[in-house]
């Protein structure tokens, strides 16, 4: 039932618009600008977990670094 749902929720995803986020987050980089991910209640927890995959996890062995901060 899970992987069902999870299916579901993936493939309803637009895909230009993850793309479209995904070079925002790259040009931020590339201009070494910051970040920012905002949460609120059990949000807060998913926007610091965030800001650590995506300031270390995808600039692991990168010229560059994403310089991201969790406002929670």
């Amino acid at each position: 039932d899970y992987l069902t749902r999870l299916h579901g929720v993936l493939t309803a995803l637009p895909l230009e618009k993850v793309e479209q986020v995904c070079k925002l987050f790259a040009a931020a980089r590339d201009k070494d600008r910051r970040i920012f991910i905002v949460g609120n209640g059990g949000s807060a927890a998913t926007a610091s977990h965030f800001a650590v995959d995506i300031g270390k996890g995808c600039s692991l062995n990168k010229p560059r670094r994403f310089k991201v901060i969790s406002l929670t």
